[in-house]
């Protein structure tokens, strides 16, 4: 039974060879890790308990900046092969819009 809650976790820190750690900084560690590793965003909520997606986003959301970079990149390559050529003669017509879009997605990266 634990009854001293930040002794007992400073010697679990330091046993683990983590210094002196506070639990919010291993709870912020390991969702940015999760992340990272490519964990999907409302799962990463559900695990830290927020009341909303929204709340992960705000706090985390610079971690998400390569799957931006990822869906500039995913766009590029579908609607110009990469060379802002169109790849599909179909997909003319919002050539306008999702070039504005990927300006957008790129700008934010």
């Amino acid at each position: 039974m634990i009854q001293k809650p930040h002794r007992d976790f400073a010697i679990i820190c330091q046993r683990a060879g983590l210094d002196h750690w506070h639990p919010h900084e291993l709870r912020h560690s390991a969702a940015s890790l999760m992340l990272a590793s490519g964990v999907k965003l409302q799962v990463v909520s559900e695990v830290l308990g927020h009341a909303s997606i929204r709340m992960t986003a705000d706090v985390y959301g610079h971690i998400l900046a390569p799957d931006r970079e990822a869906a500039a990149d995913a766009m590029d390559q579908a609607l110009w092969n990469g060379a802002n050529q169109v790849a599909n003669p179909s997909l003319t017509g919002i050539r306008l819009l999702t070039g504005l879009e990927l300006a957008l997605l790129r700008a934010n990266r």
